[in-house]
């Protein structure tokens, strides 16, 4: 008779969240404060000095349990099944936690500290992201409490990124998400934004055929105009939005002033630049989403998407309706 695989307690840390009570469930596991009895449990007993700063930081964990698939060791399991499953789920929630707050100065998942138990026989694993110890004993004053309406959206969100592949998804959805943090990172400018904005746009739309030189901005503004807009009536606006977009993006690569550009974008928009980049930031990941529940490939997925942009006459309403049809702008429901 085979031994039963061993299950795992695992305990993730979300950085800068508060709870208003003891336990919130977020599917498939939960996020809780945990008591300090049970953390130092996982701890080095030699923490114990920290049990003030602990529970004066009431720190957010995510838990779940998980039982390692197939028939290796203990040890080999948590190295490579337990630990990679618990990053793509840190990833799903630092995704998820970024839509639902709308802030992206919040820690990522890279700042996550993780505490993985096994009770049969009795073990335990952890490891710390950068600064995690200084994360862990966070000034509540700096979280955000997650009421009711948060949680729901948070839940929507995590469950709709739990059911994608994370192998194939999740690492375009963080090439995309990461460049709305640049936005807020000290010391960069809202030109490193648009900058790397617009690199990361154009190669997601050059998967399906990369532009003809010459008309790179010409094919980017296009392109983006149509996947983003809203009504036909609103291509040729977008349109010139994202050409002007790319011309900043070459001017700051080569050195050239571009303040009075930006200010001229600024001007078109009611919420400035970086509001309109966050919002298609959003966008986007919903299309990525969308492309990754339908199955198959991810790439091919995208070629087929830049396929069907490029083949959508100007000024045809029925062709470009049915082409928004085709899609899902707000599939991760953080929208109304």
């Amino acid at each position: 008779m085979s031994a039963m695989p061993p299950q795992f307690q695992c305990f993730l840390h979300v950085p800068f969240v508060q709870l208003d009570v003891q336990k919130a469930q977020l599917e498939p596991g939960e996020l809780l404060v945990l008591p300090y009895e049970q953390w130092l449990d996982l701890e080095d007993p030699a923490a114990e000095f920290l049990e003030s700063r602990y529970r004066g930081a009431a720190p957010v964990f995510f838990h779940r349990n998980l039982v390692p698939q197939g028939e290796s060791s203990e040890s080999f399991s948590v190295v490579d099944e337990v630990f990679p499953a618990l990053r793509d789920e840190s990833e799903r929630i630092a995704i998820a936690l970024l839509f639902t707050l709308w802030d992206p100065s919040r820690a990522g998942a890279a700042a996550s500290a993780t505490y993985v138990s096994c009770l049969d026989p009795v073990r335990s694993w952890r490891t710390f992201g950068p600064n995690e110890r200084e994360l862990l004993f966070e000034d509540p004053a700096y979280s955000v409490i997650l009421g009711d309406a948060q949680l729901s959206t948070l839940r929507r969100l995590f469950s709709q990124l739990s059911s994608i592949h994370a192998g194939s998804s999740t690492p375009e959805l963080l090439r995309v998400t990461d460049v709305i943090k640049i936005g807020v990172r000290p010391g960069l400018t809202i030109e490193d934004l648009i900058v790397h904005f617009v690199s990361v746009q154009e190669d997601l739309l050059n998967i399906g055929g990369r532009a003809p030189m010459g008309k790179l901005g010409e094919t980017f503004g296009r392109r983006s105009a149509f996947l983003y807009a809203e009504t036909v009536d609103d291509v040729r606006r977008f349109e010139t939005f994202f050409r002007e977009l790319y011309t900043v993006r070459s001017a700051v690569l080569h050195g050239e002033v571009v303040a009075p550009r930006i200010q001229r974008l600024e001007a078109q928009l009611s919420r400035g630049i970086f509001r309109f980049l966050f919002y298609f930031t959003y966008r986007c990941c919903s299309h990525l989403g969308f492309l990754a529940s339908r199955g198959g490939n991810m790439f091919s997925a995208i070629a087929s998407l830049v396929r069907q942009l490029d083949s959508i006459p100007d000024g045809n309403s029925s062709a470009f309706q049915h082409f928004k049809d085709s899609l899902q702008p707000n599939w991760l429901g953080a929208l109304p």
